[in-house]
């Protein structure tokens, strides 16, 4: 922790507690776990060894990868973290309007859904995958295969990694010829956008459904 500490510094602070509180809060069932808590939500780095938890490379990769806000507004600063090897849902903002707050709100309610429902998948996946080996165990048990049996306790349940998924926003006006370069949008025309840096179907189909204020947001992939 101390090694992975410095680096953290200007991003977030690092803290450590044994509070049965927060403990249980966070339903912590085994030690040490690292979380991270952004907008009041709990991301967890995931160690499935000792080894993971004294990686300190891996650690900080992690950290990296959840120490930004999260819904950032896209800078010349952070541009690169933000959208390097992730699909990026990005708000082209006006932030003269009047609803420009509610506009960002909307945003956020919108990923933490978004990350909700990636969470309720990988935990489907999950329960499927133990499932499975319980059916693999029972089965080679019936057979009396040993070699099976323990064949079948070593599969590991493993969800595997889907593909990152992060969201910013960006000030249409200030980066107007950037946008309008970009991505072929002029907010002052077009009024606030989302734009999706994939061709990804079901991100598409559920932000085009995204509620700002009286109106739906027009979505468009990246080319």
């Amino acid at each position: 922790m101390d090694r992975t500490a410095l680096s953290l510094i200007g991003h977030a602070p690092l803290l450590k507690t044994n509070s049965d509180v927060l403990i249980n809060r966070f339903r912590i069932t085994s030690f040490p776990k690292l979380i991270v808590l952004r907008d009041g939500k709990a991301s967890y780095y995931n160690a499935l060894s000792p080894r993971d938890m004294r990686d300190h490379r891996r650690i900080l990769s992690w950290m990296q990868s959840v120490w930004l806000p999260m819904v950032p507004e896209l800078s010349a600063a952070n541009s690169h973290q933000v959208m390097q090897g992730r699909t990026v849902v990005l708000a082209i903002l006006d932030r003269t309007l009047k609803d420009f707050e509610q506009t960002k709100d909307k945003m956020k309610a919108a990923a933490l859904e978004w990350l909700d429902v990636r969470a309720a998948e990988d935990k489907a996946e999950k329960q499927d995958l133990r499932e499975k080996k319980e059916s693999k165990i029972e089965e080679a048990e019936e057979k009396g295969d040993k070699r099976a049996i323990e064949r079948a306790k070593g599969i590991q349940v493993v969800v595997k990694p889907k593909k990152e998924v992060g969201f910013a926003w960006v000030d249409g006006v200030f980066w107007g010829r950037w946008c309008r370069g970009t991505y072929g949008v002029d907010v002052r025309e077009t009024g606030p956008r989302i734009i999706i840096n994939e061709q990804d179907v079901k991100l598409s189909f559920y932000f085009s459904q995204l509620i700002i204020g009286e109106t739906i947001l027009g979505c468009q992939l990246a080319r």
